[in-house]
């Protein structure tokens, strides 16, 4: 998946595998495996030989001898940059739909036209919170006195 050969990687130090900007987190995580911590669905970026960066999921533990000294660590790294491509995809299509919903929205709603020979107020309630379209009122209520004020 990173493009090294065995001979290449054996005997290396695993922040081989991190972007510049990652080497610390890498620290940090070995540093989490010495306390005997397993780490599961880990979500990073890593580097292959040639410098293509992969979003990756990775789950780490550490392996332990009979008298239950730290000898090691064992890692699974999988590959998920089509799984986040994808959510990326998916995020950016709710966001234009959600746009085009409150554009109509807005369109539709308008104002409280006045009713000629009444004083009127009139408030917006939206009927939902989160989507923010859907169901939305207006409250019209006479205001007891006469249109010319007197």
């Amino acid at each position: 998946m990173y493009g090294y050969s065995a001979a290449e990687v054996v005997g290396q130090h695993v922040a081989l595998l991190a972007p510049p900007d990652k080497v610390a987190e890498i620290d940090a995580l070995l540093a989490r495996l010495r306390t005997g911590e397993r780490i599961d669905h880990f979500e990073s970026q890593r580097m292959t030989k040639s410098g293509e960066l992969l979003e990756v999921d990775i789950t780490l533990w550490p392996i332990l001898d009979r008298a239950g000294t730290l000898v090691g660590a064992c890692a699974f790294s999988r590959n998920i940059g089509a799984r986040k491509r994808a959510e990326q995809q998916v995020a950016k299509m709710y966001e234009q739909q959600r746009r085009v919903a409150l554009t109509l929205q807005e369109a539709l709603m308008g104002e409280v036209a006045p009713v000629p020979g009444m004083a009127s107020a009139s408030r917006y309630l939206p009927s939902t919170q989160g989507a923010g379209v859907g169901g939305d009122w207006y409250d019209w209520f006479t205001l007891g006195i006469p249109p010319d004020g007197s």
